[in-house]
């Protein structure tokens, strides 16, 4: 199984650092990679707040201690 990492989202909806697990960055190029994270926000977000119009989340923070790259695993 490949490794996640554990990243934290805010919208003004009142949803306040949710917790989504998403495949951490291995080779891919960052912006791809950020790509596939706001996939995975979006989805996220529209599963517990069906009705938000929000076109932007208010925050997303991404763990980096413990990591090589940003999105990386924690390596060990």
């Amino acid at each position: 199984m490949p490794p996640t990492i554990e990243v934290l989202y805010s919208c003004s909806c009142g949803l306040k650092d949710v917790p989504v697990q998403v495949p951490a960055r291995t080779t891919e190029e960052l912006r791809e990679w950020m790509h596939h994270l706001r996939v995975a926000l979006s989805a996220d977000h529209a599963r517990r707040s069906p009705h938000c119009p929000a076109r932007a989340t208010a925050e997303v923070r991404i763990p980096l201690a413990g990591t090589c790259k940003v999105g990386g695993p924690v390596e060990k």
